[in-house]
């Protein structure tokens, strides 16, 4: 007896090819309307969805293409109006303009796309030729036809033209043009004069994205620039900076980035309205009712993201900038005019990334994470580290007093450095002179680590410092509840920046420097705290169990012939805590604020560039930001030869 009975093989047969198609289509829908908001959001779960979107789009309309040629070379006949369908599964193979690649890697694989245009273009064809005999709609199909070859064309020139290699070859950094040298009140509402600014600066630090240095006179006008501007002015022009380079990278706007771009999207749209205006004419007797509904619904979807493309190069930040370019007043007023329309959906300004910092706490993790069958199971396949992602790690939105801060940390260290070669020696990390400005003398606060430790040492000092000091909605410099949810104080920031290091070791550990090593000793500090955890009475807040795990840390670390090394760093980290303690609230937390806001431009400057780009995809990271905003005013990235781990420091046990 037969597991599937043939009337039911007869049924999907029938209606195999209709829900491919219609599938194909949702999944074109869902990239249409999602996509966008790649580089601006941070949420895993959406980018997952997208990610689903943009691998099974390709397949389901290879699938369906292939079925359509399997079908019209059976032995009972053709495929009816179903060799119409084969034109729209090349558009849907085109893709939307907002996404290209998924990820970087994806734009070293333009072969394979080049390969499988080459292939689904002849089967498209081939399936074509069934209307050949039938006038108006073989010329409606052909429409269509050339405009998804087009369009298939498009994305594997825009992988090509966006892979690493080729970014480099087109990169003459000798040839770039002089920044303006004009600049504009900070706040500007329509945000024309930042997008140009922006983009002038994105076309001469571009070659960064592959480790390209650029000489002392590439930096001078940025320099001034930057040193002339708030914070706010200068986190912003970073982010449409980096805005224009995701574009390149993961969109169509390499090729479409403009006047050229609105000019063949009319013409694409002309192409499937006069296909859908022969179709309407066409005779339809003899079709089935199903494929004629379908084949209007392909027409109107097609017509509707051709729309959606021709608006969003519109009101795009190329089209701004390739307006702004032209000489005429015109059209000068037309991008802002366009600016204006903009700032009329978004009041506070068009937000380009998901401007959000990962929060990881070890010892809130270490405290909470209990043995179950469930987690030995996540661990047995491997995806234990997935699951803690989306359940342990939470986001927050970056305040704005720590983008001052971290603007003010490196206006004063650029500020005092004029030559050249000073200005590269602010690459280092120097928490020495953050003690010696603060008036602070510590043989624990002035002992030299390796990065990694140091992260970790902090990283337990801040949260013990913290919670030993009330919760979080007591502002520490009032003693008060604080109810001003945009207001931040250095104890709430050094907190922030703390768990957002810790956020980049743990679950983003390529773009850190020396990030292997660093996760492992953060998982030998996580397991030692887990068992000192265990030990103490249970059922204590989250304050009382820190306070037990200051004073059995202190207890084992006395009775035990040999530390471990786990034990060490958190002795180190709760006698550190301790000398903090000691010092005023308000000196407390600012010297946490600065020793937070020093190592974080320390890691995202000698991080690797690539892997930063590589985040551009998934929200952004603060840490990017600070990379370029560091190069900009002059302190460029180390090269991955000169990465150091501090051979001059001293070792924690000696």
């Amino acid at each position: 007896m037969p597991i599937i009975k043939e009337s039911l093989k007869m049924l999907w047969n029938t209606v195999e090819i209709r829900i491919l198609v219609l599938v194909s289509l949702c999944l074109q829908f869902g990239l249409v309307f999602l996509s966008p908001l790649r580089k601006r959001t941070g949420q895993k779960l959406l980018i997952l969805v997208i990610w689903f979107f943009y691998l099974f789009a390709d397949y389901v309309a290879i699938l369906a293409l292939g079925n359509l040629l399997r079908r019209q070379s059976c032995h009972h006949g053709g495929v009816g109006l179903m060799a119409f369908w084969a034109s729209f599964l090349l558009l849907h193979l085109g893709g939307p303009d907002t996404i290209t690649s998924y990820s970087i890697e994806d734009n070293e694989l333009w072969w394979r796309h080049f390969l499988g245009l080459a292939v689904q273009v002849v089967i498209a064809f081939m399936v074509f030729l069934e209307l050949v005999a039938i006038p108006r709609l073989r010329v409606a199909a052909f429409f269509v036809f050339i405009a998804g070859l087009v369009k298939y064309s498009e994305r594997t020139w825009a992988l090509r033209s966006s892979r690493m290699g080729q970014l480099l070859k087109s990169y003459d950094v000798q040839n770039q043009e002089q920044l303006p040298s004009n600049t504009v009140a900070p706040g500007n509402i329509y945000e024309t004069d930042q997008i140009t600014e922006a983009y002038e600066f994105y076309k001469i630090f571009k070659p960064f994205v592959v480790d390209h240095r650029l000489s002392e006179n590439h930096y001078e006008h940025s320099i001034t620039y930057f040193r002339n501007c708030d914070h706010l002015k200068a986190f912003k022009v970073v982010e449409i900076e980096l805005s224009f380079l995701y574009d390149v990278l993961h969109t169509k706007a390499v090729l479409f980035n403009g006047l050229r771009g609105c000019i063949w999207r009319f013409l694409s749209l002309g192409m499937i309205a006069s296909s859908f205006r022969l179709f309407l004419k066409s005779e339809k007797r003899g079709y089935a009712k199903a494929d004629i509904i379908i084949s209007y619904i392909l027409f109107g979807s097609a017509l509707f993201m051709e729309l959606i493309s021709l608006l969003l190069i519109i009101t795009s930040d190329w089209i701004v900038v390739a307006l702004k370019e032209k000489k005429h007043c015109f059209i000068k007023n037309l991008a802002v005019n366009i600016a204006k329309v903009m700032s009329c959906f978004f009041p506070k300004g068009k937000t380009r990334w998901s401007n959000s910092m990962g929060q990881y706490s070890l010892l809130s993790f270490s405290l909470r994470d209990k043995e179950t069958i469930f987690r030995w199971i996540l661990d047995a396949v491997k995806v234990k580290e997935l699951w803690d992602k989306f359940i342990y790690v939470r986001s927050v939105r970056v305040p704005c007093e720590l983008k001052e801060l971290l603007f003010k940390e490196l206006k004063t260290k650029t500020g005092v450095a004029h030559p050249w070669s000073e200005l590269k020696e602010l690459r280092d990390l120097k928490l020495e002179k953050v003690f010696e400005q603060e008036a602070v003398d510590s043989v624990i606060i002035n002992r030299m680590l390796n990065f990694d430790e140091m992260i970790l040492l902090w990283h337990i000092a801040t949260d013990l410092c913290f919670h030993t000091h009330g919760a979080m909605n007591e502002n520490p410099e009032t003693g008060r509840g604080r109810n001003d949810n945009n207001s931040h104080s250095d104890r709430e920031i050094s907190l922030i920046m703390s768990n957002y290091m810790m956020y980049l070791v743990v679950m983003q550990s390529s773009v850190m420097p020396d990030g292997i090593e660093a996760k492992r000793k953060c998982q030998n500090i996580y397991n030692e705290a887990k068992n000192i955890f265990r030990a103490v009475e249970k059922g204590l807040t989250k304050e009382l169990a820190r306070e037990e795990l200051i004073q059995e840390v202190h207890s084992r670390s006395q009775s035990a012939e040999m530390d471990s090394v786990s034990l060490s760093l958190l002795r180190v980290a709760c006698q550190l805590t301790g000398e903090l303690n000691e010092l005023t609230e308000n000196k407390r937390w600012r010297i946490l604020s600065r020793v937070w806001a020093e190592m974080l431009c320390y890691a995202a400057n000698n991080g690797k560039t690539y892997y930063h780009s590589k985040q551009l995809s998934q929200g952004g990271e603060l840490l990017t930001h600070v990379m370029l905003l560091m190069v900009h005013m002059g302190i460029p990235q180390k090269t991955p030869s000169g990465w150091d781990r501090f051979s001059e420091s001293l070792s924690l046990y000696n």
